[in-house]
């Protein structure tokens, strides 16, 4: 083949993920790999997986720039895909969630299709290009699955949809965290972290569905996430696909959004603010088998009662 005509990968991967996977190690095998391995399309496999949810994590950015994680639940068959590049996710959503705020067309939305029973999640980078009442068209920028690894597997049955609930008691709103939301964070063996590319870092050779918001799932035993005081988490950041697609995006953008989940009382906890990463090198003690550590400075907390249609069985 001339090699004018030789086919060059398309980087997908944007300046801040590209600098971790440098400093990493798996630069090499990515640059080469990725357009393989995250595509501006659904595979079927995809498609079926994210038809067959009965709950899916998604993430907005708000007019002032705060990412805002949330989980929407209904019955399996609320989210669509009429094209491989396209989903419609029908739901009505609860006002008193701050991730509504970022549901304007054009918008970039994060998306993590998860299921809890079995640990498998897929991830969709996109766009919002319509906006009904009970309806978020999405075209997909990017889609890509991810492994099983940290995932605490559950089995939760949805009792009854968001659709279907009487109206939501109004959320608590705080700058700090209160002692009983502290506690519920200490408990958590699992939270959802969205973060976001900066527009305005000169990056000439990445593809434009590189850029956007992106929402990731952290997993642990209880307790994984430390609360170092009414304004300061600490969650360590164990070894896992080198993407780095998280803190590629905080290397530049500390802007983020934690969601924490209280499976058997129903509870919702948003949290937004910025973070700090400590690259090391690793002292004894670190969380073990933490790699690097990830502090969050709140700006606001959201906590949200009757959130939560689902309970475990």
């Amino acid at each position: 083949m001339d090699k004018n005509t030789e086919h060059k990968p398309t980087e997908v991967f944007h300046l801040g993920e590209r600098q971790l996977q440098e400093q990493y190690g798996s630069r090499q095998n990515l640059a080469r790999n990725g357009e393989r391995i995250l595509l501006p399309y659904l595979t079927e496999q995809h498609q079926l997986f994210f038809q067959a949810l009965p709950y899916v994590a998604m993430a907005s950015q708000d007019k002032i720039g705060r990412l805002w994680p949330t989980l929407l639940c209904e019955k399996p068959g609320f989210i669509t895909t009429p094209e491989p590049n396209q989903l419609i996710v029908y739901v009505d959503t609860d006002s008193n969630d701050p991730f509504t705020q970022g549901l304007q067309v054009g918008n970039h939305i994060g998306i993590l299709g998860i299921d809890f029973s079995n640990r498998r999640r897929n991830r969709i980078n996109g766009r919002i290009s319509r906006r009904e009442a009970d309806a978020i068209y999405i075209d997909v920028d990017q889609a890509y699955g991810n492994c099983p690894k940290y995932i605490q597997q559950r089995y939760l049955v949805n009792e009854t949809p968001q659709s279907e609930q009487s109206p939501a008691p109004q959320a608590f709103i705080s700058k700090i965290l209160t002692t009983r939301l502290a506690e519920m964070i200490s408990k958590a063996d699992t939270c959802f972290i969205t973060s976001c590319s900066r527009a305005d870092v000169i990056d000439e050779h990445v593809a434009p569905g590189a850029l956007g918001i992106d929402i990731s799932h952290r997993g642990g035993k209880p307790g994984f996430i430390q609360v170092m005081d009414e304004k300061t988490l600490l969650l360590p950041d164990y070894p896992g696909n080198n993407f780095f697609n998280t803190l590629g995006n905080l290397l530049h953008n500390p802007v983020a959004g934690l969601l924490f989940l209280d499976f058997t009382n129903g509870y919702s906890l948003q949290l937004t603010g910025l973070c700090l990463i400590d690259f090391g090198p690793v002292t004894d003690s670190w969380p073990v088998g933490a790699e690097r550590l990830v502090q969050f400075t709140i700006n606001e907390v959201i906590f949200r009662k009757e959130a939560l249609p689902m309970h475990c069985l």
